[in-house]
């Protein structure tokens, strides 16, 4: 470099350098894809254009804090498995499921290592104009939040999926969306699954969901859902946030009932279709309310065959569903469950990538181009659907439909 520019005077010098970080902070800019907003029922970027979000669950780091991946599961890569949905499968997003306790370092986690994995895959993303879900899938039972890593953090018995976040959650997102606050790359999943028992009315349960405190008969207190989007906004964070429904996310029919306040760049309602809940679009109507989707967007957060039969594909499944997500307006995309070899209902078989019948599936749906839309003009160049288009009118929910009672599977070893 002295040699080079070894003839420059101090002023030129300056100048050079200047617009050499110039150059460099635009490639960090310009290599994220663009901020989305929330507008009506569907996904927008900055400049207007309607987004169709496709991608997969690579999930792991929620039970795994060592990394899993290549080559052999646990004490893996989950980098390789990010990059392998992007590059070789088309994904335009991931889910990422997260473990709070792991977050801080608690429960015999590497703090630096756990976060570290987080950063590399949301770096990576962003620069191959990919957005990330970080989803707080596994919580704890704090009735009271306290520092990490203290007796309420960090145990196997006490860190899992929970009917609701514990109160240690809104030390977990202040921390998260802290770091993350507006990296256009990143939404967040602020709960997975909420769920509650029989016992419960649909109002009590909303509620519930909804402002939080003391429920289900898990003995800890939870912030619901508002406490959890309130520990986000508190960071200044508008990313968007996205809201699952109950019943294990196969419920949002009373959804719009419950609003969630201080929204940011929006809220994106999440539901779960597992072929267990019904294999046609009289079930998913039913789950998803066209009432919300006239008003509110809807991603399927996770998707698959029976979470029972693992590796048993059910291709009616697969057809239906897919052709659901690209006719029902207000579904702005979805991510497959789950981009491991095991997890069911799991879409490798190897890690070498081989397929399974469902990720075959997933691939071949991945490949199909989203529409894509021009800037500054209404609508997508493709002459899909137009952001200006008259408002649909709601399908009627589905009263037989048949919504989960219980946890639909075990799904982790």
């Amino acid at each position: 470099m002295a040699m080079i520019f070894g003839g420059i005077g101090p002023s030129c010098s300056r100048a050079f350098w200047t617009g050499a970080v110039i150059i460099f902070l635009c490639f960090q800019a310009c290599a994220a894809p663009p901020t989305l907003l929330v507008s009506g029922n569907q996904v927008i970027t900055g400049s207007g254009c309607p987004i169709t979000l496709k991608g997969v669950n690579v999930a792991g780091l929620e039970y795994c804090s060592n990394g899993y991946g290549p080559p052999g599961g646990e004490w893996g890569r989950p980098l390789d498995t990010v990059q392998e949905a992007v590059t070789a499968w088309h994904s335009n997003i991931i889910r990422l499921p997260m473990n709070q306790d792991f977050w801080f370092g608690c429960g015999g986690a590497d703090l630096v290592t756990y976060r570290g994995f987080i950063s590399d895959i949301v770096d990576f993303c962003s620069k191959h104009n990919a957005y990330v879900i970080l989803d707080l899938h596994w919580s704890g039972e704090a009735d009271t939040a306290s520092p990490p890593c203290g007796g309420a953090w960090g145990t196997d018995a006490r860190t899992k999926q929970q009917y609701m976040a514990d109160q240690n959650a809104v030390t977990f997102w202040s921390s998260l969306a802290g770091l993350y606050a507006n990296n256009p790359a990143v939404l967040f999943d602020l709960y997975n699954e909420p769920y509650s028992s029989n016992k419960m009315d649909d109002d009590a349960a909303w509620t519930l969901w909804q402002k939080g405190g003391m429920g289900d008969g898990a003995g800890f207190s939870t912030p619901g859902m508002q406490g959890l989007l309130n520990a986000v906004r508190s960071t200044g964070a508008k990313n968007i946030c996205l809201a699952g429904g109950l019943a294990w996310c196969a419920d949002l029919s009373h959804a719009a009932n419950y609003p969630l306040t201080n929204v940011g760049n929006g809220i994106v309602y999440s539901a779960h279709f597992y072929a267990d809940h019904g294999i046609t679009d009289r079930a998913w109507n039913g789950q998803v309310p066209g009432t919300l989707l006239a008003s509110h967007p809807v991603l399927v957060g996770e998707m698959g065959p029976s979470v029972f039969a693992c590796n048993q594909d059910d291709t009616t499944f697969d057809t239906n569903l897919f052709a659901w997500l690209k006719s029902t307006p207000g579904v702005v995309g979805a991510t497959a469950w789950s981009m491991t070899v095991q997890f069911c209902p799991n879409m490798l078989t190897d890690w070498n990538w081989e397929k399974s019948s469902w990720g075959s599936a997933v691939s071949i749906w991945l490949a199909v181009p989203v529409p894509t839309c021009v800037p500054g003009q209404i609508g997508f160049a493709t002459g899909a659907t137009s952001a200006s288009s008259p408002a649909l009118t709601p399908t009627p929910p589905v009263t037989s439909n048949v919504i989960p009672t219980g946890p639909v599977s075990p799904r982790y070893p």
